[in-house]
Parts: C-alpha cells; structure tokens; sequence
C-alpha cells in the first residue's frame, strides 16, 4: 500500500474545507486509507486545521533567486552576466515587484518586458504592471491575426463586465468558487469571449473524471471540462474592475457591507488592483482600510496604486518607520504581518526618501542601514523575546545568522 500515492492539489479551492463528514476529512486524519501516502497542496491561509499527528509540512517560497537567475540567462540574454544582473536588480530594486515576481509566470513576462523595453520601462505600482501585463498577452495574440479580425478582438480586451461581475462573485463569497464548469461559463461570456481568452491563457481548461451517484452504469463514470484563471491574481485582476466600478459612484454607506466578504489578506492584490483603476474608489478604500487597526498598514500600501499619490505614500512610509519602533508580533493579524513586512521592503529600498534631518532623526533610523535580514528589510538591531511557551531552536538562530 505504500507505493500508492493520494495527492489531493487544492484545497484552498476545495468547497468543504471546513466539513468533518467528508472523505477528504477522513483521508487527512488517515481514518481512510491509512496504508496510503498522501499529499495536500494548500496556499498558507488555508491550511486545515485537523490533520494526522504524524504529517510533515513543506512550504513552497516561489520562484526563488537562483532560478529565476537561470531562466533569463537560458531565455531571455543567453550567458551575458551584465545584462543578466541588470534584469535581476530591476526586480530586486523594485517593492513593488518583487512578492508578484515569485509567480513563474508574472517573472517570466517581467524579464523580457524588461530586456526589451530596457529604457522606458517604469513600474509604479501593481496596478500599472499587471495592465501591462494583460495588453502585452492581447497584443500578442493579435498579431498573429488577420486585419478583419482586429476590431472585434479588441472590443472583446476591454469590454469585460460581465467577466469581472462572475470573477467578484467567485471570490467574494463565503467559500470563494474559483472553478467553472465549462459549458455554464461559455453561455454566460459568449463564445468568441470565451475561446479569446482562453487562447490567450487567461483561462485554462482541465478535464476532470466525475464518478456520479447513479445506478446506471452508462452514467456512472464522466469526463467534464471545468474551467479556471491561469492564476488566482487574474482573476482578482477582473473582480477589482467589479469593485472600481461599483464603488466609484458618490454613495459610501454600503462600503462596509459591499466589502465585508473581501478580506484584504487573502485577496490584497484585489483591493490594490482596485485602488490603482479607479482614482475615486481607491480614496474611499484606503478610507475603509484605515478605520481598522490590522488594516492601517496595508492601507499605506494601497496608496502606492494611486501613481499621483507617490509622495503621500513616501511620507507616509517615512513617518511610520521613523516615529517608532516597528515590531512584527505572533498576535498580529497575517494581514498586519505581511503589510508591516512590505512597508519595511519599501523603506529598505528607498533610503534616500528618509535621509535624517536631525540627530534625534537619526536614532530612529534603525530600520534602514547595515545588513539584510532574511533577503526583506534592512535592519540594526533584531531583538527577541521569549515567552513561556516559545521553544526556540539551535537551528532556528542559525536561520536568522
């Protein structure tokens, strides 16, 4: 039995995450098939809370350093290690960049749009990238095409309602739907939407084997086609739109309801996204952001969508790390620790902006010199604090060495 493996790929998306009735329940306490191997893939906010005692975890960081060094030298500028280092520091150099770079496919596009665009291309924020990003997929497409066909191809790029309503309520719901069963998403886009997009790779069909409760035999085994984004971050990138376009109207009194369903930690990129199309929706969440305390911090970071607003958020940055110490604390909200951890990367790289102005100024800067910490922000002093129930490891200070 042991050379029977069980993967179980998904179950962030899975709709009975939290049912104790379920096989899937059963197989991760290994209730059920106890002699067989099994493997859960999971994003980190969604790691279930019930598992067997004796599970070993593993976390996936991304497209790590190394090969994202060996892709461009193999795709993208060949063996030339100056052009290779100077792709590489455009992502490094970048905050806005580097967390969205750890997608393969978002590195990829961002390597050769760098290579080729070597001296005009700017990116401000996530928003301006990830359009970017979207165009070059459509252009590329559209070039293979004959004239004819041209007009329509592009009405199809930008007139995309209905597509960013069905990727809001995906996500905004209690349990987010992120798959689709193929015939039911083709009625409600229209076909030549529908085949457009998927030829683009914005959508990607998966056949999937559906053992159906029936007594008939003929009906019992199935193959149906279901649909999904090539990446979760599309279809944020459509639900944004949704949002922008409701939210940018004069009324604010149903802000909390329309937003409550959308937390800001699983779907950061969402609200970003949103901040940066609609200038007018972007004030009203940066607003509704900074109303809750595990939220202030991620508001600063959705300022940066709003490219007219770079000052505001430089300052910002700015009088956050020099006013006091910043602490990353095992009670905060994941939310407040990813944000805290982005503002600090973006006050690491932009050192210039917080140059001291006094001697007291300069006792605060003690975020923003010597050496690197853990490849994320620039540090002096890393002071930790045991409590009762830490259990701190050899291993674990040699990690932070």
């Amino acid at each position: 039995m042991n050379s029977v493996l069980v993967l179980l790929d998904g179950f962030d998306e899975y709709p009975d995450q939290e049912s104790t009735e379920t096989d899937i329940y059963h197989i991760m306490k290994k209730n059920m098939l106890q002699g067989f191997n099994v493997i859960l893939t999971t994003r980190p906010s969604c790691v279930p809370k019930e598992f067997a005692p004796h599970s070993d975890r593993v976390r996936l960081t991304g497209f790590g350093e190394e090969a994202r060094r060996k892709y461009v030298e193999k795709a993208v500028v060949g063996k030339c290690g100056e052009a290779v280092d100077k792709i590489m520091r455009k992502v490094e150099e970048n905050p806005v960049l580097n967390d969205l770079c750890q997608v393969p496919l978002f590195f990829v596009t961002f390597a050769h749009m760098a290579y080729e665009n070597e001296h005009s291309l700017t990116v401000n924020s996530v928003t301006s990238f990830f359009r970017y990003m979207i165009s070059c997929f459509h252009s590329h497409m559209k070039n293979k095409m004959k004239d004819e066909n041209v007009t329509n191809f592009e009405l199809l790029e930008n007139e995309h309602k209905v597509l960013d309503k069905i990727a809001f309520e995906a996500l905004s719901g209690k349990t987010q739907k992120l798959v689709w069963n193929r015939e039911q998403l083709l009625n409600q886009l229209g076909n030549e939407f529908y085949h457009q997009y998927l030829r683009i790779g914005i959508f990607v069909e998966e056949e999937v084997l559906n053992i159906a409760d029936t007594s008939k035999a003929q009906n019992h085994i199935q193959y149906n086609t279901e649909v999904h984004f090539y990446h979760k971050i599309f279809c944020e990138w459509y639900a944004a739109h949704h949002v922008a376009e409701q939210l940018s109207g004069g009324n604010t009194d149903c802000i909390d309801e329309f937003l409550q369903t959308l937390d800001p930690f699983n779907l950061q990129y969402l609200y970003r996204f949103a901040c940066g199309i609609n200038k007018l929706t972007g004030e009203k969440i940066i607003k509704y952001l900074q109303k809750k305390k595990e939220s202030k911090k991620f508001a600063i970071l959705c300022m940066l969508e709003q490219e007219d607003k770079t000052d505001r958020f430089l300052k910002s940055v700015a009088d956050l790390v020099s006013s006091e110490v910043t602490t990353i604390c095992e009670g905060d909200s994941k939310l407040l620790q990813r944000s805290t951890i982005q503002i600090l990367d973006v006050a690491s790289k932009n050192q210039e902006a917080f140059l001291p102005k006094s001697d007291e100024d300069q006792d605060r800067q003690h975020l923003l010199n010597t050496n690197v910490f853990a490849n994320i922000v620039l540090i002096v002093r890393c002071a930790i604090i045991f409590t009762p129930s830490g259990d701190l490891t050899l291993t674990f200070f040699h990690s932070l060495l």
